[in-house]
């Protein structure tokens, strides 16, 4: 534990928050760089040609239509691609018309593609480019998240992280499978590797500098009591103590003064006992000393609160363990809330997937689906409604630990918050399989959906009961 406080510590989340927008830097250049002179590239006229003098001898007139070759053998969404193809006509048409293609990858139509041909026999180039539109609700984007997905049941194989090996095919008119297909597989290259890792990196660096700034902040916090607030408090009962017992002290001493010199006016009184002014001096001698004797209880009284008041001070700054070795003053005191918590695991797996599925296929547009943005929507209820619902013990709630903080209530564990956790990480551990594995936001089933929001009322309905919420 002390090891991951040390990590977490402000110093160390400066540190990484520098080191993750370093490598945020360079995952740009990366990217830029992967997409100018990666291992994906488009297909250019001299490749095409070479490939086409490459392939003809092998075509035999009579072949019929048949796929000669593709180039390059190695691509990426939105690259252009060549295909030398034979057999589009029995004879050189004299008119060469246009002739429409379909293309298939791993045997299902991409009819967002469109490729025309001529109208000969002998082997020719067709040119088209990979498109993928940046509206995750259109064909073509659905096309691309199944033929690259993990999910799809088909002949592709993974060849290593961020590629897919795909089959080309190719058919005429309105055919629903192709009539040709090419020699060999064609690699999608979905991510570069090198860029991947770099992500991985920069997000890794980044969530524990986000984690670090939450340890060391009043984020996710109940409240916002912090180790120098209770510091400044045992230090200002502590001085109001030392002035009380000072003043009582005082009293003490004058209060021993009005009581010697009420002792010499009666001893003066004793040789004139009916002398007037010596009457009255022992009057305002005893007078005195009632006075200073009722300022001296006054000021004990206020010795005995001021003594408990610093006893509980001194109380509290103890009970704050290991926080009281922290160097920052600023150290935030109060348990994690559950409710800002989720809010903040929402926030991070939403804005990771996004960037991953932008990245990786194009997509941006239409692509938060209306289940993640109900989900969303039950989070940020949540959390406000629980600060709404804070009472005044929720100001001296001191942490223990994260995962203690948001399954506890101050009086042990509790079901419905442990149930709100559970359905929490269920629904998070389901939504990041299908962007890193299908590139999509999952649209979560109404009923689903429901559970949680009856987990997240049971919540709220139990939290004014608690000890000390959180």
């Amino acid at each position: 534990m002390a090891v991951i406080y040390k990590i977490l510590s402000q110093k160390w989340g400066a540190r990484f928050g520098l080191l993750g927008l370093i490598a945020l830097v360079a995952l740009v250049v990366g990217m830029f760089t992967a997409a100018f002179t990666g291992g994906a590239k488009n297909a250019t006229n001299t490749d095409c040609s070479a490939k086409l003098e490459q392939v003809t001898p092998s075509w035999k007139q009579g072949d019929g239509f048949k796929i000669l070759g593709v180039v390059p053998d190695r691509t990426s969404v939105d690259r252009v691609i060549c295909i030398v193809v034979a057999g589009l006509s029995p004879t050189n048409d004299t008119g060469l018309k246009a002739v429409d293609l379909k293309l298939f990858l791993n045997d299902v139509a991409a009819s967002h593609v469109e490729i025309k041909g001529q109208s000969k026999s002998s082997p020719q180039i067709v040119t088209f480019r990979l498109s993928a539109p940046p509206n995750a609700t259109t064909v073509g984007a659905a096309f691309w998240r199944d033929l690259l997905s993990g999910s799809r049941d088909s002949d592709s194989t993974w060849l290593e992280i961020g590629e897919r090996e795909v089959t080309v095919g190719l058919s005429r008119s309105g055919a629903s499978s192709p009539e040709t297909t090419a020699p060999g597989p064609t690699t999608v290259v979905i991510y570069d590797v090198l860029v991947f890792w770099i992500g991985v990196v920069a997000f890794v660096l980044l969530f524990l500098s986000f984690c670090s700034f939450a340890r060391n902040s009043t984020l996710l916090r109940d409240n916002a009591r912090t180790v120098g607030d209770y510091r400044a408090e045992a230090a200002a009962a502590q001085e109001a103590f030392d002035q009380a017992a000072r003043v009582a002290k005082d009293g003490e001493a004058e209060l021993r003064n009005m009581s010697t010199q009420q002792q010499a006016a009666e001893q003066s009184l004793v040789g004139a006992p009916n002398d007037p002014t010596k009457q009255q001096a022992v009057a305002d001698a005893k007078s005195a000393f009632d006075a200073v004797e009722v300022r001296l209880a006054s000021a004990k009284k206020k010795v005995d609160e001021f003594l408990a008041s610093k006893l509980k001070a001194d109380k509290n700054l103890v009970s704050l363990g290991a926080l009281l070795d922290s160097d920052n003053p600023n150290m935030p005191t109060g348990s994690f809330s559950l409710a800002k918590s989720q809010m903040a695991f929402w926030l991070l797996l939403t804005a990771s997937g996004f960037v991953f599925i932008w990245m990786s296929v194009g997509q941006y547009y239409n692509l938060v689906t209306a289940g993640v943005l109900v989900l969303l929507g039950i989070s940020g209820v949540t959390g406000l409604a629980s600060v709404t619902l804070n009472d005044s013990t929720d100001g001296e709630t001191r942490t223990s630990s994260f995962l203690a903080d948001i399954l506890n209530d101050g009086d042990g564990p509790k079901l419905y918050r442990i149930q709100a956790v559970a359905w929490t990480l269920i629904l998070g551990v389901i939504f990041m399989w299908n962007v890193f594995w299908n590139f999509r936001f999952v649209e979560f089933d109404p009923n689903l959906l429901l559970m949680v929001g009856i987990a997240q009322s049971l919540y709220l309905g139990f939290k004014p009961k608690e000890k000390s919420g959180s």
